[in-house]
């Protein structure tokens, strides 16, 4: 196959001006990143970059949950401006996502400049390359921004007063700008100790921009040091095009509707450019920093979703740096804990800045402002790395790091299980996330539990015993159902129903993405459907991961033509020219790579010891082709064609026995021997081997791109605008929806 060729026609494209972060072109390394568009004030071209790790540090003891952004939120560094003598009247500019390199023109009223911009895989800076035709200038200008928290900025911005904070002490200022050698330095003193710098040089033609951070006097040094590394660019160029051509090969999905597959190679790229190896969690911008609410990363839901689409694509070392994340944190996870239940419990809050160190409410205890009584939100991040595990056979990860934890969150919640009169065990009162209400016997927290106990029990048998198992068997044994009403579904806790709008799915996570309730059973089947349809009955509040969920949620009962219309309710209503996504005006990078996990779920689900191969394919994927990862260490290939099953190939990293679910017209041939038994193949594989089931010729049973019939889709083009849309989330709306959000907290 030709990979270059097949991402090619992935590629975003500009041909209309992008005039706000969302609608240009963006770029990142997992550490630095930068958004590209037009300022419309000055009509120049601005290159704005950002680093995941360049946070406030102030000090957090004044700071309620939410208010943390406030002292170690995210910081912004400013623009690059491209001093062109004329305005910005149009481009040409194509992203290619197989060199994450963006190349192109933009044109001005006075001629025209060549760009070529790129940021070196293992280097935390920015090459630009511009080349001015005749009558045109390009200058290239840093400019400084105050390191003032966005989420001051965000609430001086949108006028909320109720969230804006006057008395909050103004950012250190900038030091003098200095040169060195040539290069330009803007050193920002952080508000307690330490600082962040960036530095820019010009060599004709060429443009860098590097910046670094510490705690102490060494930003400024590090920045330095990382032009002087690139004052020969050559061999960072190497190194950055060997590692994104390598990330086009670990996994692949092609099908015929050109919108979704456009789509889905976006956000490969997107994770890339998000995380790292040894990276930084995920927050909700990536390494794109701009004005937002949420200059933070945020555990009860966005965290996850970020994460898990990495899993079945194969992006399994960027994956990673959840786990190592929380591993490395395990001490700030215990201090979140109050100190009268701290022992052997670990946990973490709603949001996280510069550490993982984020209160865990007690339950009973009186709220104060800001407070979320969330306790599920570690339990829900270990499902995710528990899958991780699951899929790559890590051992060493489960021990060290998925189930110590696990114990120590399961351990925080028995401390507020009371028994009833029955010896049913029941969950004080906890707070659903978004739904602003504090109840006992709470779905999100019971589905977490309960996963948690069943997980931890499982395991530990597994792997030889623990002395805890009767404790966890004998809680999972008594522990309540879940709050459910015959005819809404299941409800937010024991005396809460859904009796508004609610943009999250928290009360849903029994089925998805847990899996505790089985759409394959014909009574969860019609509870789900029952929740699922009464959740969206009420779309006021709904927003893009609304979506994303509720097509996962039908993928996983066989609906795939309704999946997909969710997802395009998401690409209609939500989703940017650029494929970004924002709530309230900001950045909130999960929701579109939530999409990628639910397009996964239309075509391989694998959980239990069961794999079900296009369980949910809309009818308009007539064509579809794949290779991706399921749980149990195996990588599957399969490819429709016409909508009939041609192939599926099962190459297993362990040895085992292997239940395959595949809707084959007839039966097909195998290498391998197998029996056919409720709707499954069965079938055993020793470690490295592969079994082919297929109704063509074995030699041509090999993944390939299906046929395209339209390409390059997003970016800001026609093609573009026929699927999304360009006009700005209308502030007005924002702010209405703000200040209902508000006034519940308040009432709340």
């Amino acid at each position: 196959m030709d990979m270059q060729k097949f991402i090619a026609r992935q590629d975003p494209i500009w041909t209309e001006i992008p005039t706000f972060w969302d609608e240009g072109p963006f770029l990142g390394n997992g550490v630095m990143g930068a958004l590209v568009y037009v300022d419309k004030e000055s009509g120049r071209l601005h290159i704005k970059p950002g680093r995941t790790d360049i946070y406030d540090n102030r000090p957090l003891e004044k700071y309620t949950i939410m208010d943390k952004q406030f002292a170690q939120g995210r910081l912004q560094l400013g623009p690059v401006e491209i001093g062109t003598r004329g305005r910005v009247t149009g481009c040409e500019l194509r992203l290619s996502l197989y060199d994450a390199t963006l190349s192109g023109k933009i044109f001005t009223e006075c001629g025209e400049v060549e760009l070529e911009l790129w940021i070196p895989r293992e280097e935390n800076a920015l090459v630009l390359e511009l080349k001015p035709s005749a009558g045109e200038t390009a200058p290239a200008e840093f400019l400084p921004m105050p390191a003032e928290t966005p989420r001051q900025t965000k609430m001086r911005e949108l006028k909320s007063w109720n969230r804006y904070r006057p008395d909050h002490p103004a950012p250190r200022d900038l030091l003098p700008l200095r040169e060195e050698d040539g290069r330009k330095l803007y050193e920002q003193p952080l508000y307690t100790s330490g600082s962040y710098t960036v530095c820019t040089e010009r060599r004709g033609d060429i443009f860098l921009l590097s910046a670094a951070t510490s705690d102490g006097e060494g930003s400024a040094a590090e920045a330095l040091a990382t032009l002087t590394r690139l004052a020969d660019t050559a061999p960072a160029r190497k190194v950055h095009l060997t590692y994104w051509h390598e990330l086009y090969s670990r996994s692949f999905l092609s099908v015929s509707d050109p919108v979704w597959e456009n789509f889905y190679w976006m956000q490969i790229y997107k994770m890339a450019c998000a995380a790292r190896p040894g990276g930084r969690i995920i927050d909700t911008m990536g390494p794109w920093c701009y004005t937002t609410s949420w200059p933070a990363a945020f555990w009860n839901l966005n965290v996850q979703l970020t994460y898990a689409p990495m899993i079945p694509t194969g992006l399994f070392d960027i994956c990673r740096s959840l786990p190592d994340t929380l591993r490395a944190e395990m001490e700030n996870l215990r201090l979140n804990i109050d100190p009268a239940y701290r022992e052997g419990c670990y946990g973490i809050g709603t949001n996280t800045c510069r550490s993982l160190r984020s209160e865990v409410f007690v339950p009973g205890r009186e709220k104060q402002k800001g407070d979320k009584v969330e306790l599920g939100n570690l339990t829900w991040a270990l499902f995710v790395c528990y899958t991780l595990c699951r899929t790559t056979l890590d051992e060493e990860m489960l021990r060290e790091t998925v189930l110590p934890l696990l114990c120590g969150a399961v351990k925080y919640y028995t401390h507020f299980l009371t028994p009833d009169a029955k010896g049913i065990l029941h969950l004080a009162p906890t707070e659903s996330p978004e739904y602003l209400a504090v109840d006992e016997d709470t779905n999100y927290d019971l589905a977490l539990l309960r996963w948690g106990l069943e997980t931890l029990i499982g395991e530990y048998t597994r792997l030889g015993g623990d002395a805890r198992i009767p404790d966890w068997q004998n809680t999972l044994d008594h522990l309540t159902e879940y709050p459910e009403d015959e005819k809404e579904g299941l409800l937010i806790a024991r005396n809460t129903r859904l009796a508004h709008s609610h943009r999250h799915y928290s009360h849903l996570l029994a089925f998805y993405p847990l899996h505790l309730l089985d759409a394959k059973k014909p009574e969860d089947c019609e509870r789900i459907r029952r929740s699922v349809a009464h959740w969206h009955s009420m779309p006021e509040e709904l927003e893009g991961y609304s979506q994303t969920g509720a097509a996962s949620m039908l993928a996983m009962m066989g609906d795939g033509n309704a999946a997909v219309g969710y997802l395009d309710g998401l690409l209609r209503d939500f989703v940017r020219p650029s494929t970004m996504y924002r709530e309230e005006g900001g950045p909130v990078t999960e929701t579109p790579l939530a999409a990628v996990s639910s397009m996964v779920d239309m075509l391989l689900q694998s959980y239990g010891d069961e794999i079900n191969v296009f369980p949910a394919c809309p009818d308009r994927w007539q064509d579809a082709s794949f290779t991706l990862f399921a749980e149990g260490g195996c990588t599957v290939s399969a490819s429709r064609r016409d909508g009939e099953l041609q192939f599926v190939r099962i190459r297993a990293k362990r040895a085992g026995i292997y239940r395959l679910r595949a809707p084959f017209a007839l039966e097909p041939q195998s290498t391998h021997p197998f029996r056919y038994a409720e709707g499954c193949y069965i079938f055993p594989l020793g470690e490295g081997e592969e079994a082919l089931f297929t109704l063509i010729p074995e030699e041509e049973a090999f993944v390939a791109p299906v046929e395209a019939k339209e390409s390059n889709i997003f970016g800001l083009n026609p093609a573009a605008l026929r699927y999304v849309r360009r006009e700005a989330i209308c502030e007005e709306r924002t702010r209405a929806k703000m200040a209902k959000r508000m006034k519940g907290e308040k009432k709340s």
